[in-house]
């Protein structure tokens, strides 16, 4: 973004927390006028930039630049405030997202609300650090040594990217981005907010709600998580996995006289393994994560595979910006800082976890987080009373169940379970229109969707 915003500086209070510099008059253009690369299709959504401290805590040091857009309620007369929105990672685009989302279940919120999203301090249109080394290498191999001599470079990236801008860098957790929020709230001159998050997003919800909730009006948060669970309680997300490629294993099962990979459920696990080891490995073993929608297409691609012919791609999730997604959550997590040097906890993992093990690091060695330069900041959402809907997925893997009921005992709101196995699906659902219901309406509802 080429315009900065304008500066009008207040001295403000927060919940209990020191004094952090004052609202700003946000000057509001088109995107498509400001930000490169913006599509000239969109031509409603505005983007202002908001100058928040480096740290909150220091108001009258180092600055940067946190990027905010909005669609205006296009029922002014309805209006009944501002909706923030994160799509997760972290690190995935947020300011393009109020504008995606008119096209979900979840878009006529757009007549009642101005929709606000925002890119992350070290992401997107907001100050940021680059870090394109750590594309080029990626954990993923069949030998145990190759894997965690990956993981070593992807470390060692870590470190040389982090050293750009520590300070930066090292003030990307969670809970300064939700002192980031209060300021775009403070700044968009609202006494509260409602806010809209999908998986990590959730995670920021709950941190913002844990020390604003007297700023929150309501709060949907989908696929729930929590900051640091992600790296810290891996053993979960990676036996979700297993469960879900066993049920895949056991549909191929039935249906071996299409596909050939075996008549039982251990048949084909014995043969798609071996697959993923003489081939193209990381794609073969993203598709036997996939999702229980997207079977048949991923049957499709793994004979394809097999027999040497090209296949049609299933769609994998991308944490965005993989810098900001692994950075933060080092920081947030408790995950080792010395790389542990046994390949044997490599081996014993994925023993343990023959599908998931692929791509996922056992906690002991450190994984990504080996020479995170940083100390671990670790925050845990305390219980609030404000508005709260949390939505759950009872079959998926990235952020798995239990995690949003384990959230919902320790914070409070209503649980509405999803029986699919889709991360952040809601939105693309029938069952949204009970999320429009809350965010319209005021009622959290707990059980099936």
């Amino acid at each position: 973004m080429r315009r900065r915003a304008t500066l009008l500086v207040l001295v403000l209070a927060l919940s209990g927390l020191p004094v952090t510099a004052g609202a700003q008059a946000l000057d509001w253009h088109p995107c498509k006028e400001l930000a490169a690369g913006w599509p000239g299709t969109d031509p409603a959504t505005e983007c202002a930039l908001l100058t928040v401290p480096l740290n909150h805590d220091d108001p009258s040091g180092r600055r940067i630049e946190i990027a905010v857009s909005r669609l205006k309620a296009s029922e002014p007369a309805k209006r009944r405030g501002v909706l923030l929105m994160n799509p997760g990672g972290p690190g995935l685009p947020g300011t393009t997202m109020p504008e995606r989302g008119l096209g979900t279940g979840l878009g006529r919120l757009a007549q009642e609300y101005d929709l606000i999203g925002f890119d992350l301090r070290g992401s997107g249109y907001s100050s940021k650090v680059t870090c394109p080394v750590l594309d080029e290498v990626r954990p993923a191999a069949t030998e145990d040594d190759a894997y965690a001599q990956e993981q070593e470079r992807v470390g060692r990236a870590m470190e040389q990217c982090a050293d750009q801008d520590r300070d930066l860098v090292g003030s990307m957790t969670t809970l300064t981005m939700a002192r980031d929020m209060d300021a775009i709230r403070r700044a968009l001159g609202e006494k509260t907010i409602s806010y809209y998050g999908i998986s990590w997003g959730s995670a920021l919800g709950l941190t913002y709600r844990g020390v604003f909730d007297s700023q929150v009006d309501r709060m949907l948060l989908d696929s729930v998580t929590v900051p640091g669970q992600y790296f810290d309680r891996a053993r979960d997300r990676s036996a979700a996995v297993e469960e879900l490629a066993t049920e895949f294993f056991g549909w191929l099962a039935q249906r071996d006289a299409g596909y050939h990979f075996g008549g039982s459920a251990a048949a084909v696990r014995t043969a798609l393994l071996d697959l993923r080891g003489r081939t193209d490995g990381d794609r073969v073993d993203q598709l036997l994560g996939s999702a229980q929608p997207n079977w048949s297409a991923a049957a499709d691609e793994l004979a394809a595979i097999r027999d040497g012919k090209a296949g049609k791609a299933v769609t994998v999730t991308s944490p965005g910006n993989l810098f900001v997604h692994y950075a933060v959550y080092c920081n947030d997590s408790s995950a080792q800082r010395s790389p542990a040097k046994d390949p044997s906890a490599t081996r014993r993992w994925r023993t343990e976890f023959p599908v998931a093990g692929y791509r996922s690091f056992p906690p002991e060695t450190g994984g990504v987080c080996g020479h995170w330069p940083f100390a671990s900041r670790p925050v845990t959402p305390g219980k609030g009373y404000s508005s709260l809907q949390l939505v759950g997925h009872r079959w998926e893997s990235i952020t798995p169940f239990g995690w949003a009921r384990s959230a919902q005992q320790a914070v409070g709101g209503a649980l509405l379970t999803v029986p699919d196995a889709q991360h952040g699906s809601f939105g693309n659902l029938d069952c949204a229109q009970r999320g429009v219901d809350f965010l319209t309406g005021g009622a959290a509802v707990s059980g099936d969707c």
